[in-house]
């Protein structure tokens, strides 16, 4: 798995939150990924409740479709800012690319993970991540990138996380620059690199005795 850095690449912030009518002053949180009991998007639901009771003008962009969908929509209808809290359902990796840009953090608090795919794509976009499960640990290279938490239920924990990167959080052009480690390019050096390593290893001739 890699990223293509040609689409997943930084949009000026302003420009991508033009895109989709988001204000300047908003804190955008970005989810991406199944709507799904394991993905803790009630968890992210609730975090951004405790963010939007204390002031902060948070809004969430819920990317995905799945079975808890009419659930997390009657659980938004009644936060105290309903309207900040939109379901785009699938998207095109162009238009996943400037969500990404405008956004000030993604947020994947999933109990279980295979690969990151979504963090190294944000990260490519220049904006920080947060995770919960070993797998964004190993992903997120340096505090200035995002944050991984431990699997947890704690709706304010996960609001105080998301408060750290309101309003802005590392130089973007950094994080861009891990992302791109996960770039198909960088993967496909990589793995060059190694078959020529494993191709200058000599191995000793296996000797065959003859039956007599």
């Amino acid at each position: 798995l890699g990223v293509d850095t040609e689409i997943f690449h930084p949009l000026p912030m302003a420009e991508a939150r033009q895109r989709y009518g988001l204000s300047d002053d908003e804190f955008v949180a970005l989810f991406v990924g199944s709507l799904t009991a394991e993905k803790g998007v009630l968890l992210l639901l609730q975090a951004i409740e405790h963010l939007q009771h204390r002031g902060t003008k948070a809004s969430l962009l819920l990317v995905g479709q799945g079975p808890s969908e009419a659930k997390l929509r009657h659980r938004a209808r009644h936060l105290p800012s309903p309207h900040l809290v939109r379901f785009l359902g699938r998207c095109s990796p162009e238009k996943l690319a400037a969500l990404y840009s405008a956004a000030d953090v993604t947020v994947v608090p999933s109990s279980r993970e295979s690969f990151g795919l979504v963090h190294t794509e944000a990260m490519a976009c220049g904006c920080p991540v947060i995770g919960t499960t070993p797998v964004w640990g190993e992903l997120i290279p340096s505090p200035r990138c995002g944050k991984a938490l431990p699997v947890t239920t704690d709706a304010q924990s996960l609001a105080a996380a998301l408060n750290e990167f309101h309003p802005e959080s590392g130089p973007r052009e950094e994080i861009r620059a891990h992302g791109e480690a996960w770039s198909w390019q960088s993967l496909i050096a990589q793995y060059e690199d190694m078959y020529q390593i494993v191709a200058t290893i000599s191995t000793p001739p296996i000797s065959v005795r003859r039956a007599a």
